[in-house]
């Protein structure tokens, strides 16, 4: 209709007219154009308030693995330190064996957990920079380079822990294992151990045993950081949200 009206209003050359249908094409075109960029800014940011709230589940999955290998080494580091000091001065309760050898067990398991980033690297990707505050694209930067660093520094420590494991020192014997039938337990044939009473004064070991357990606790210390991290990350992530709302 409208171009019907134009090419009649050229026809009658009627420019006035010309000018006015002209400009109410470029207008409509200019209009239809706001809403389709205003349509797609409202999906992306939808997109966007999706993705964090996926991070914000990612992180504190994250957080709870942590913990989790974080007890497991508390209690492995709580239970050893006793034994160093009845190495030490020689001095044994009953249970010491089935603690030692409960411990070295222990000390075999990984204690690096196995953390992912997947949505978090989504969400500073390029398709969400230019709806994200610059102040909030500094501190993610900051959280990203911060926990890399930390999640190096475990894996380091955790090559070296492995490359001079206790289990390796010459003092250690293979044994038989117990199957314990009451747990269900599903053991090795064998395992690791000695009589630790013949271990004693063997400084030796007994450095070997402390030097395991510094490594596991520094560990520990990097993973507790991560976690820190991962914190504050969940924190920054709700202020965000709330910004763009």
């Amino acid at each position: 209709m409208l171009l019907r009206r134009l090419s009649q209003h050229i026809k009658n050359q009627n420019w006035f007219a010309v000018s006015l249908d002209f400009f109410i094409v470029v207008v409509g075109i200019f209009i239809g154009l706001q809403v389709t960029d205003w349509n797609n800014k409202i999906q992306r940011k939808e997109r966007l308030n999706l993705a964090i709230q996926r991070t914000i589940q990612e992180a504190s999955a994250n957080i709870e693995i942590i913990n989790a290998y974080q007890k497991d080494i508390s209690n492995t580091i709580k239970t050893a330190e006793p034994l160093i000091k009845s190495l030490i001065e020689c001095t044994f309760e009953d249970d010491s064996q089935i603690v030692f050898d409960t411990t070295l067990r222990n000390m075999t398991y990984d204690f690096l957990p196995s953390t992912s980033l997947i949505h978090f690297n989504r969400l500073i990707g390029k398709d969400y920079q230019d709806l994200i505050p610059e102040n909030f694209i500094n501190d993610l930067t900051f959280f990203s380079s911060y926990f890399d660093s930390s999640l190096l520094t475990a894996k380091e420590n955790h090559t070296i822990y492995w490359n001079d494991h206790i289990n390796d020192n010459p003092a250690l014997s293979l044994k038989n294992n117990t199957t314990n039938k009451e747990n269900n337990y599903i053991t090795l044939k064998f395992s690791v151990s000695t009589d630790i009473t013949t271990l004693c004064h063997n400084d030796a070991f007994i450095k070997h045993f402390w030097k395991n357990l510094m490594f596991m606790e520094a560990n520990k210390f990097s993973q507790e950081l991560q976690v820190n991290s991962l914190s504050k990350l969940i924190e920054t992530l709700k202020q965000l949200t709330k910004s763009l709302s």
